[in-house]
């Protein structure tokens, strides 16, 4: 429709897609398989004994992560964007509400990016291990009268996998702690 739209990491439409293709092009280059970043040791009988996290790999991916997000980033000079003016006095009430308000954002400063892998209890017998990358981007927001600093951050989900365990034959559950 001609709207000047904001493009932060992780927020909109247009940012989802683009963290959708990075994903896939780091899969098509094998980069971000679960089996790629993580080897699954077992026992002879198939059991898992435990899991073993490639470092090497999952740094490389975050940074080639960060660097695609900062190239898309810094490649706009600034973005100019019409903001109704009741979103910007920070009340829920009358956000998008009021005439437009042209707005500049300007990418400051490096794209950062830090690595998780976490082990969750989902189930008896269950664990999820997951693999992520939270990328953290500041830019300087311009208003007529003010300026800013806004710090946005998207996670991006590397894999995922769902252990399964032998269930057990009695489950004692010491809730009241005696």
């Amino acid at each position: 429709q001609g709207f000047s739209a904001l493009w932060l990491p992780g927020t909109d439409h247009a940012s989802i897609a683009t963290e959708v293709k990075i994903v896939e092009q780091m899969a098509k280059e094998g980069l971000l398989t679960y089996e790629s970043m993580v080897k699954t040791i077992r026992d002879p009988s198939g059991e898992v004994i435990y899991l073993e996290v490639d470092t090497g790999m999952l740094a490389s991916a975050s940074a080639k992560l960060v660097q695609y997000v900062d190239r898309s980033i810094s490649e706009k000079k600034y973005v100019t964007l019409s903001v109704p003016i009741g979103s910007l006095g920070g009340w829920d009430l009358f956000s998008g509400i009021g005439f437009p308000v042209r707005t500049r954002i300007f990418p400051i400063g490096t794209t950062k990016g830090k690595i998780y892998t976490v082990l969750e209890d989902c189930g008896i017998n269950q664990t999820r291990h997951l693999i992520r990358v939270d990328i953290v981007a500041k830019l300087h927001l311009v208003l007529p009268n003010d300026s800013l600093e806004v710090e946005t951050e998207i996670s991006l989900p590397l894999g995922e996998r769902v252990l399964v365990g032998d269930v057990p034959e009695i489950y004692l559950d010491n809730i009241g702690g005696n």
